[in-house]
């Protein structure tokens, strides 16, 4: 049996509710499907005591737990000495998809070699360019996006194209403010770690799904600094993806993808390497699908008590 929990606390005039969500799988049952990490993004209790859930819920691959991956979830109430399964008709509970906003920072990394050709024979700073247009393309009422440039090899080593903000028409002449050359190694981790640091402080931070998008040839350096970075991400429950605009991860023995794919994995984030329309459209479909959330609602029965729910 595979499970995963979180916690979080909601302080409520008749009672301290304590939000557990445990995910139990059995072999059977979740063959294809590994819980790998869940975040509380909202306990609603205005119509206490209906008490509503919302959660990222993502397996192994990072990708989101659908509903009928969850036909086993059981909610246990746990009071001092006694549990009780409230995932019954009788507690009215019920499980529900739901289509949130994001908030998402791009980094765009440009170092030495970024003007050379990528896997679609464009230069990499158009690919970068094709990329970020699509991404865009996507946002919808509710998001927020913001820009980072990470350019040359002295400090300041990044610089803010555009701040987080939910107005699309901000974006829509920005890339071409984008560079097109550089002539100095660049430290990305530099520009990822900002953009940690400003979601961090974000109104929406714990309340929607969060991530840092890094786009680069390759990091060139300070990647011994990516420990810290992806402490930081953890930490903060915020995915960062990383893309690599190059036409071989292996270039003149040097491993480019090793390091973004560390980052991407163990942040919950993928790692992907643009080659094609066709893999911009993959990329562009699976990040739009990553606003899906779980929404659980039931119905706290008995009150003036410290609770406590297992999922």
């Amino acid at each position: 049996m595979n499970t995963v929990k979180t916690n979080h606390w909601l302080h409520l005039s008749s009672l301290v509710l304590v939000v557990i969500l445990l995910i139990s799988t059995n072999q059977t049952a979740f063959a294809q499907v590994a819980i790998a990490r869940i975040i509380i993004t909202q306990l609603n209790s205005n119509s206490f005591p209906d008490v509503t859930v919302n959660a990222i819920i993502r397996d192994g691959n990072n990708s989101p737990v659908h509903l009928s991956d969850l036909s086993n979830l059981e909610v246990v109430e746990k009071i001092v000495g006694k549990e009780t399964v409230v995932s019954d008709d009788t507690h009215n509970f019920k499980v529900n998809e739901i289509q949130a906003a994001t908030q998402t920072v791009y980094v765009l990394d440009y170092g030495m070699g970024i003007s050379s050709p990528g896997a679609t024979q464009k230069s990499r700073s158009d690919e970068i360019i094709d990329l970020f247009n699509a991404f865009i393309g996507t946002m919808k009422a509710g998001d927020t996006n913001g820009v980072l440039i990470v350019r040359g090899a002295k400090s300041p080593f990044f610089s803010w194209l555009q701040p987080l903000t939910s107005d699309r028409t901000l974006f829509n002449d920005l890339a071409s403010k984008f560079p097109k050359d550089a002539t100095e190694y660049s430290y990305g981790y530099t520009g990822v770690e900002a953009a940690i640091q400003e979601l961090t402080k974000s109104p929406l931070h714990g309340k929607t799904v969060q991530s840092t998008v890094l786009i680069t040839s390759g990091m060139q350096l300070g990647t011994d600094k990516l420990e810290s970075v992806k402490t930081q991400a953890k930490a903060s429950g915020i995915f960062v993806h990383t893309i690599l605009v190059r036409a071989a991860g292996l270039d003149n023995g040097i491993d480019y993808v090793t390091s973004l794919r560390d980052l991407a994995d163990s942040t919950g984030g993928i790692y992907f390497q643009y080659t094609n329309d066709a893999s911009r459209a993959a990329l562009i479909t699976w990040m739009d699908q990553q606003r899906a959330q779980n929404s659980f609602s039931f119905l706290v029965i008995r009150q003036n008590q410290q609770h406590g729910f297992l999922f």
